[in-house]
Parts: structure tokens; C-alpha cells; sequence
């Protein structure tokens, strides 16, 4: 990568499965109306803490919503992250590019219903550090006050006079802070433990290592589901992917996550991390999360894992 650049990988999908796309005609005469929000734990967090990000699109209207791919990379969704004296940081990961069949409006979105995208925002945004630590990809977001815009073009056909329609959701406030002394030894933990995957010699251990260290964790804290979710890929990029047993030790922990964590968009990620290994457990997860973003987002996907729509 290089440093002031957006560098994607791209992929191609092609919708073309039978029942993914209907030519019928809206159920009313009413308009759907759509609702986009941010979801962020708190508004202040130290440099280094891991920014969990929650977008969240309802349907309040009486009508059916056939929407666009609802997700960062399927660039329908889309997020700018401003600091208050005007930087905008680029924008960085996967984009993933749609081929639509002819008469394709979308996937439904029924009244009441919800859809979600939960994400890093430093894997997403934030300065490119060549001499930082293998931590966020490499990206980090400065001191300063921010604000976290998102938009959604859910339509993909305008009418005859008006283009594709799209949502905006309020605008998110936050500020990242210099650590305090607590907070810095926090996080030199952290990048320490990350480091060993690409330690050579440390490489054999790291896996072990990970697990021992997320069991010993409070299931508060924020570096929880990172190290318990998003970190365990770096063990299978570095070639020592968890067993089944490793799973079992890491969903107990994702799991006290979630609870733990349930109104926040951490809470989210280890929610979406369980979905990914141990499906079965996601609707008792669901019923115990019952009220919660956390809960919210595990009924949303088993309802989405039982849709014929769902594509993995």
C-alpha cells in the first residue's frame, strides 16, 4: 500500500440465483420510508482504542423496501470520517462490485425490518503508517475531533424524473485523546501480543497465547472482541488457524462479550463472530441479547441465515 492512497481489492458478484429478484409492483401506494444510523459505543475514546461501528438501516414505512447490497464494501453504503479542522481521511479495504440481472430491484426489506453492517473503523479509515504495528492494518486515527457521516443510495433504479433514492443518516460526533500512563501500558499489551504473529520465532505460540490472554480479560473490555473476533484471522494468515477446541474456548469468550458489551457496537462484533463459527448457538443469543444492539443484530442474522436471499 501506499501512504495517501485508497488501494481495494475488488470482487465480482453476479446475482443470478433463482428467487433473487422480482419485476411485481410495490404492495401500496406509499413511499418507504428508511432509516440510517450510526451507531458508536461513547463519543470519546483514548488513541489506540478500537472504534467499533455499527450502521443500522430500518424500515418504518408500511411498505416494502427492495434496497441495494446494504455494506461498506458494496460501496452502496457509504461513510466519510471528517476531523474539525477539514482533514478527511481516506478510505481504505475491500470493495466487493455487483452484476444485476435485467428486472433485479433488490433485496426486501419489509416494514419494520432491519439490516446491519458492523465494522472496524480503522480497518476502513485513518492515517497509513508504514512504521506502525501490524495492529488496524496499519491505520490510525490521530488525535482530534471527529465527525462520521454515512449515506445510503438504496434504490437502484430511479424514476422516470428522479434519480436512485437515498437516506442519510445523522452525523456522529467523537474525539480520540491522547492515552493516559494506564491506558498506554493497555495498549503496548496489545500491539506486544499482535506482534508475535509476525515474530518467526513467536509464530508457533501466538494462537495459544491469544486465547489465554482473552480468557483472563474482564468480558468489558473494549479490546475483547478485536482479539477474540477480528485478530483471530491473522492466526490463520500466519498459517496456525484454530481447532474446534480453540473455537469452543473463544465462543465462551465472545460470548461474555456480548453480554457484557450487549448495548454496544462491540457487543456487535463478538455477536457477528459467534454467527460465523457457531451458528447453532445465534437464537438463544438472540432470545438472551433480547432488547440490545447486541440482540438486535443476532436476531437479525438468523433471520438472514433461514432467508433464501442470504448468500455467504
Amino acid at each position: 500500500m501506499i501512504p495517501g492512497r485508497s488501494h481495494r481489492a475488488w470482487f465480482l458478484f453476479a446475482l443470478l440465483a433463482l428467487g433473487t429478484f422480482s419485476c411485481e409492483t410495490p404492495s401500496g401506494l406509499g413511499a418507504p420510508e428508511l432509516e440510517l444510523t450510526v451507531h458508536l459505543s461513547n463519543h470519546e475514546f483514548f488513541d489506540g482504542e478500537p472504534l467499533y461501528v455499527v450502521f443500522e438501516l430500518s424500515n418504518a414505512g408500511q411498505d416494502t423496501a427492495w434496497i441495494t447490497p446494504f455494506s461498506l464494501p458494496a460501496w452502496f453504503l457509504r461513510a466519510d470520517l471528517v476531523r474539525t479542522d477539514g482533514w478527511k481521511s481516506p478510505e481504505w479495504g475491500v470493495t466487493v462490485d455487483y452484476l444485476f440481472p435485467p428486472g433485479y430491484r433488490g433485496v426486501a426489506l419489509a416494514p419494520g425490518k432491519k439490516v446491519f453492517d458492523i465494522a472496524l473503523l480503522q480497518y476502513r479509515w485513518g492515517e497509513y503508517q508504514t512504521d506502525a504495528q501490524n495492529l488496524y492494518d496499519r491505520h490510525h486515527v490521530p488525535a482530534g475531533t471527529f465527525t462520521l457521516s454515512a449515506h445510503f443510495v438504496w434504490e437502484l433504479h430511479g424514476g422516470r424524473f428522479r434519480g436512485p433514492r437515498s437516506v442519510d443518516a445523522a452525523p456522529v460526533t467523537f474525539t480520540v485523546r491522547p492515552r493516559t500512563p494506564t491506558e498506554d501500558t493497555a495498549f503496548s499489551r496489545v500491539e506486544a501480543l499482535v506482534a508475535m504473529a509476525w515474530d518467526t520465532l513467536q509464530r508457533p505460540t501466538f494462537l495459544s497465547t491469544l486465547i489465554r490472554d482473552v480468557e483472563q480479560r474482564d468480558p468489558s473490555d473494549v479490546f475483547v472482541p478485536l482479539l477474540s473476533s477480528q485478530l483471530v484471522g491473522t492466526a490463520w494468515a500466519v498459517g496456525y488457524p484454530p481447532d474446534s477446541l480453540d473455537e469452543d474456548r473463544l465462543t465462551v469468550v465472545r460470548a461474555g462479550a456480548a453480554e457484557a458489551q450487549r448495548f454496544s457496537p462491540a457487543g456487535a462484533m463478538a455477536v457477528a463472530s459467534i454467527d460465523r463459527t457457531r451458528s447453532a448457538l445465534m437464537r438463544d443469543l438472540a432470545e438472551r441479547l433480547n432488547g440490545s444492539l447486541a440482540g438486535a443484530v443476532a436476531a437479525w442474522l438468523v433471520e438472514r441465515r433461514g432467508s433464501t436471499l442470504y448468500i455467504r
